[in-house]
């Protein structure tokens, strides 16, 4: 609670600057999240890097890294990244991936693939650095899912909090 207090504090004397989004501007970021589901609750660290394509379009590579007592996961995959109604302050913005992923669990393993959607707000804190706030949703698939939730339906909702830095050899 004291970290979101700190963030929402840090971004009301932040001084907004140009959003770094155009064609050949590299990112290196993250987030993590808090995920509960069928009663589980799970910690993710997700970091991510990527290329601006196209102005407000970049393609990456998204890993993951989740655990709870005795179970892991592992996940690596390309992912989409859109932003829309850019501004100075900041940008809604659109992210696909595909996954694949390991799961270990009681040293019994099993691998898997499986997709991630979400959207969220980016608030550029300056010309480099934006604070990301998420909704996302993920689905392992089956074998994995069994592994476990137990049932292979049911996906992972999220909201996650992360910074993305954003590298422009021009500016």
């Amino acid at each position: 609670m004291k970290i979101l207090i700190f963030l929402f504090t840090f971004l009301g004397i932040a001084q907004v600057l140009d959003a770094q989004t155009s064609k050949g501007t590299f990112l290196l970021g993250g987030n993590a999240s808090f995920q509960r589901a069928k009663e589980q609750s799970i910690l993710s660290i997700n970091p991510n890097v990527g290329y601006f394509v196209a102005d407000r379009f970049a393609v990456g590579l998204n890993a993951g890294i989740n655990s709870l007592s005795d179970l892991t996961f592992i996940s690596l995959g390309p992912n989409l990244r859109g932003y829309f109604l850019t501004s100075e302050k900041g940008s809604i913005f659109a992210t696909a991936g595909f996954n694949y992923v390991r799961v270990n669990i009681y040293n019994n393993s099993d691998s898997s693939t499986g997709y991630n959607l979400g959207i969220g707000y980016a608030v550029f804190l300056n010309k480099a650095i934006a604070l990301e706030i998420s909704s996302n949703y993920s689905k392992l698939g089956s074998s994995a899912d069994n592994i476990v939730i137990g049932n292979s339906e049911t996906g992972i909702f999220s909201i996650n909090v992360g910074f993305q830095i954003h590298f422009n050899k021009n500016n």
